[in-house]
């Protein structure tokens, strides 16, 4: 057999070989047996276990753990509320310093009754013992050690600006802070620029160029943001919302715990826009304290809780004027 002849023997041949070759090395591989597949499954089972009681467990904790985070949410917004209701303790308070209130008609006279005689304001009624205007405006009444009550106005305010007409006619420019001839806050106080006048207004419809206008946002130097079309104003008048008479103590809810609750009781008649029982937040009951600072200062501490009566967050605060 010559050197051509092998050569094409070998390529005929090789295909047989190399399937030879590949059959042979996979017989000798093999499949799992029986223990090697439950061994197998006993492994995958004690991940899952493990995983399930990981899962388990942290599920567990934060089951746990949501009543008091949401109680200590639930703190920091009644914490904005006493913030907010001792910001604004002497607000548009006057003094009892004998100026009297006087309404005020639209064209900025004052109304005088069938006799001629100048009408003073009616205020609401009050609690006994509590009369208005207060011999100081940051006045205020503790009763026990877990009921407190306050002056403040809630509404908005706002200066006179100018009057640009001969002899302060309407229109005049105003800075608005939320003014609003709305029905439950069209009641003001017209403070004069000289201190020598207080006047009660009602805002009525159309009065204001813009209605409940924000102060915040002025651009450049703007001094105004709206008009007024009512007489009898000077420039550096003040108006402010007739104030309430504010109550902040405690309702029980078990023996547990209670609501820190505010009451609010509208000073002007014609806007009266009470809110009896207005929930601030759970406490830990008895925990609402009160104690004086001085004049114009007390110190506030309650104990704020979950639903289940567990505290979440202590609360201690000086508001002074």
């Amino acid at each position: 057999m010559n050197r051509k002849d092998c050569i094409l023997r070998f390529k005929l041949h090789l295909p047989l070989i190399f399937v030879s070759h590949l059959t042979s090395h996979v017989s000798r591989k093999r499949g799992f047996t029986v223990v090697e597949f439950l061994v197998s499954i006993l492994i995958s089972l004690l991940i899952l276990g493990a995983i399930s009681v990981v899962f388990i467990g942290a599920n567990r904790g934060f089951q746990q753990n949501r009543p008091i985070s949401q109680a200590i949410q639930e703190a920091q917004s009644s914490v904005a509320t006493l913030d907010f209701l001792f910001s604004r303790w002497g607000v548009g308070v006057p003094s009892s310093n004998n100026i009297p209130i006087y309404v005020m008609d639209y064209d900025g006279t004052i109304e005088k009754d069938e006799n001629g005689i100048p009408i003073n304001w009616q205020l609401a009624s009050l609690p006994n013992g509590i009369t208005f205007p207060p011999a100081n405006p940051f006045w205020y009444l503790i009763n026990g050690t877990n009921e407190i009550y306050f002056f403040a106005s809630l509404g908005g305010t706002g200066y006179v600006i100018n009057c640009p007409n001969p002899n302060n006619a309407p229109p005049c420019n105003m800075l608005s802070c939320r003014l609003t001839s709305n029905q439950r806050n069209r009641c003001y106080f017209i403070f004069s620029a000289d201190g020598n006048s207080i006047k009660y207004y009602q805002l009525g419809n159309g009065v204001l160029g813009e209605d409940n206008i924000d102060c915040l946002n002025l651009q450049n130097n703007q001094t105004f943001n709206t008009t007024i079309n009512v007489g009898g104003l000077s420039p550096g008048d003040r108006f402010q919302r007739v104030p309430h008479l504010i109550r902040i103590y405690e309702t029980p809810i078990d023996n547990r715990a209670s609501w820190l609750t505010f009451d609010r009781t509208d000073l002007a008649v014609d806007c009266n826009s009470n809110e009896n029982a207005t929930f601030i937040g759970r406490i830990r009951r008895g925990s609402f304290q009160v104690t004086p600072r001085g004049q114009n200062a007390v110190e506030v501490q309650a104990d704020f809780v979950d639903e289940n009566g567990n505290i979440a967050y202590r609360f201690r605060k000086v508001y002074a004027k």
